[in-house]
C-alpha cells in the first residue's frame, strides 16, 4: 500500500493445475479475440469450472463477438496435451482421462522387505494386521513349498500393505512355526517380517523363487486396495529358503497393478 496515494494492491496465487488457471485463460483468451478486432471493445468475462462442466458469463460490447464455446474447447485440449506430456494424466481412446499415477519400482535384482522398498523410494511404509492364525489346516502347495508333513503348523499372517497410507498390496504369509516359535508375539502392524526374521530369531536367508502372474480381483480384493474396474493386481508368489537349504515362508502378494512394476536387469 502507497502510503501517498492510499492504493492497495493484490494479488492471488494457486497451485500448479488448479482450475483457476484454466478459467482466467479462457477468460483471457475471449478478451484478446475481442481487443485483436476491436481495440475499443468492451469485455466484462467470468468463467467457472465446476462439476464437469465449464461456465462462460458476463458481457461483451464489441464490434465481433468471439466463437466462445471454441476457445473453450481448444483451451481445455491445450491444457490436456501440457498434462499428458509432463505425465500427471493418461489419455485411451474409447475410455478416458485418467490421473497417471506414479507406480513403486520393485527391482528384482536382490530379496527385500516391503519396507526396505518403500523406504528406498522415499516413502512412508506401513501394515494394517488383519489376522494371525497358528494352523495345520493349510492348502496342499504351501505344504508341498514348505516340506511340511501332515499335521505341520504355520503362522499364517494377514496384512494390508500401504506406502504414505495408501493400499498397496493384500499379502498373506505362511511362516514356519518350527523355524519361528512364538511369532505371535513379536507381531505388531508396524513390525517387518524380515526386521523378526534376522533381528529377532538371527536368521540367515538366503535365496527366494518369485513366480509374477497378472490376475483379475474380486470384489472384496478391489475394494481393500481401491481398485479401480478393469485394473488388474500382479500377484507375486514367492518360496523364501534359508541359507542352510530349510524353507522359512510362503507368501502371495497381490499388488495393485496401477501402482507396482516389476523390473529386472539381465546380462548376457
Amino acid at each position: 500500500m502507497s502510503m501517498n496515494d492510499k492504493t492497495i494492491l493484490t494479488a492471488e496465487s494457486v497451485t500448479a493445475g488448479h482450475p483457476d488457471k484454466l478459467c482466467d485463460t479462457i477468460a483471457d483468451t475471449v478478451l484478446d479475440c475481442c481487443l485483436e478486432h476491436d481495440p475499443n471493445a468492451r469485455v466484462a468475462c467470468e468463467v467457472l469450472a465446476t462439476a464437469g462442466k465449464i461456465v462462460v458469463a458476463g458481457e461483451i460490447t464489441a464490434l465481433a463477438v468471439p466463437d466462445i464455446p471454441s476457445i473453450v474447447r481448444d483451451t481445455v485440449r491445450r491444457a490436456f496435451s501440457r498434462l499428458e506430456e509432463e505425465g500427471y494424466i493418461k489419455r485411451k481412446v474409447a475410455a478416458g482421462t485418467f490421473v497417471r499415477i506414479e507406480k513403486a519400482d520393485y527391482g528384482l535384482s536382490r530379496m527385500e522387505s516391503f519396507s526396505e522398498q518403500m523406504r528406498r523410494r522415499g516413502l512412508e511404509p506401513s501394515s494394517e494386521l488383519l489376522s494371525i492364525q497358528f494352523t495345520a489346516d493349510l492348502p496342499a502347495l504351501v505344504r508341498r513349498e514348505l516340506g511340511f508333513s501332515r499335521g505341520e503348523r504355520a503362522y499364517v499372517i494377514t496384512r494390508l500393505r500401504k506406502a504414505d497410507g495408501r493400499p498397496m498390496a493384500y499379502e498373506v504369509a505362511y511362516v514356519s512355526s518350527e523355524i519361528c516359535p512364538g511369532m505371535h508375539t513379536h507381531l505388531g502392524e508396524g513390525t517387518s517380517l524380515y526386521h523378526i526374521y534376522e533381528d529377532v530369531y538371527h536368521l540367515q536367508l538366503g535365496n527366494g523363487r518369485i513366480t509374477l502372474e497378472a490376475e483379475t480381483p474380486g470384489p472384496q480384493l478391489q475394494k481393500m486396495l481401491g481398485l479401480r474396474p478393469g485394473v488388474p493386481v500382479l500377484t507375486m508368489r514367492c518360496t523364501m529358503h534359508l541359507q542352510d537349504g530349510r524353507p522359512l515362508y510362503y507368501v502371495t502378494c497381490d499388488y495393485s497393478g496401477e501402482k507396482y512394476v516389476f523390473s529386472v536387469n539381465l546380462t548376457r
